[in-house]
């Protein structure tokens, strides 16, 4: 009966020691978004990230990204890469990207008015232990270069689009979500 109580209490006690793991993290549903931005290219890009201890993994679940109407060039451009990285203030009061994912190749052809959809795909985000989540949001950085003048083909550019400031703090979308820095 001893030996029956025993193993039971192991049981009891792993159960509980395994739904206390860290990096169980729920998936949480987020938007990112650029559109109607000063960028050149643009992105809205929707998907569920999750939180372990060695990484953030982010899953894209729809990926439209399109060339601005706005923007003084108005020529073909040419989607190289993107990449998903946690943005951080900086003490100047910009923002830098703290810690990245990979960069994915795309090597899509974007001209102005012109939406393209990436498809799902899954990133992870490296992590140490000296990251405050709370302090991070998301960001995406866009990779293009300019297909149309000459003396600039090749030229490299980055377009960015961030997610809400507090994504990590408040998981659940807050509707007077706190101002970001100067995103420039």
């Amino acid at each position: 009966m001893k030996c029956l109580l025993s193993i039971l209490i192991l049981l009891v006690t792993l159960s509980v020691a395994e739904s206390q793991i860290p990096g169980t993290s729920e998936p949480h549903a987020f938007t990112i978004s650029s559109i109607n931005s000063g960028f050149g290219i643009q992105g809205n890009f929707e998907g569920k990230y999750s939180i372990y201890p060695d990484r953030v993994e982010v899953w894209i679940t729809q990926a439209d990204i399109a060339a601005s109407k706005h923007c003084p060039y108005q020529g073909r451009r040419l989607l190289t890469a993107l990449k998903i990285g946690l943005a951080t203030n900086t003490e100047n009061g910009g923002w830098k990207i703290a810690y990245a994912s990979d960069q994915i190749a795309v090597g899509q052809v974007i001209s102005i008015g012109e939406t393209h959809q990436l498809g799902e795909f899954r990133l992870n985000i490296p992590l140490n232990g000296e990251i405050d989540l709370a302090r991070c949001w998301l960001v995406v950085q866009l990779e293009a270069n300019v297909l149309d003048i000459p003396e600039h083909v090749g030229v490299t550019g980055h377009h960015y689009a961030h997610s809400r400031c507090d994504i990590f703090a408040r998981p659940d979308p807050d509707p007077n979500p706190p101002r970001c820095p100067l995103l420039r």
